[in-house]
């Protein structure tokens, strides 16, 4: 077996819970002076599992309705699957 061969996988449908977090953070720039850094999180949890699998994802995408979160969750997919 070749390290190019794949392995043989099955797909399955995944119940997912996804959530939009605006969060700020205060920076020190030097002993006088502070920054913030706000972000946008989406964590999202496969569901109905014992030991559920969490992700916390940071997108530079503004994420202001529930379409743009899953449109956040479907832009990291690929990336699922490589891994």
């Amino acid at each position: 077996m070749s390290a190019a061969a794949s392995v043989a996988r099955t797909t399955a449908q995944v119940l997912l819970e996804v959530r939009v977090a605006k969060v700020e953070f205060l920076l020190r720039r030097d002993e006088k002076r502070f920054g913030t850094a706000k972000l946008t999180v989406v964590p999202v949890r496969s569901g109905r599992r014992k030991q559920p699998i969490c992700w916390t994802l940071v997108p530079t995408l503004a994420v202001k309705t529930a379409a743009d979160a899953l449109a956040v969750v479907n832009a990291y997919c690929p990336r699922w699957r490589v891994e």
